[in-house]
């Protein structure tokens, strides 16, 4: 999880310990004002953007048993184009 977080520029993620759970992060400092709609698709939109990215790699390392620099690798590509 460090090495992700790492390269995280908002948010991160962290362990639920009473239910062992892995959970995204992220706050949006409003001062007393109310929430636009335009930030509330932008905070939404990185948490699902590093939620997806990231996935994979956290289950490597907890269901196949990898070694995180390897996960990690694997989600370091992009595909372009289409299938």
């Amino acid at each position: 999880m460090a090495q992700i977080n790492e390269q995280l520029w908002l948010g991160h993620f962290d362990v639920w310990l009473n239910e062992g759970l892995i959970m995204y992060r992220q706050g949006l400092m409003l001062n007393g004002a109310l929430a636009t709609p335009h930030q509330c698709e932008a905070l939404l939109k990185a948490a699902f953007e590093a939620c997806e990215r990231y996935y994979q790699a956290f289950q490597f390392v907890v269901w196949a048993g990898k070694e995180s620099r390897e996960a990690l690798a694997s989600t370091m590509f992009e595909t372009e184009g289409q299938a």
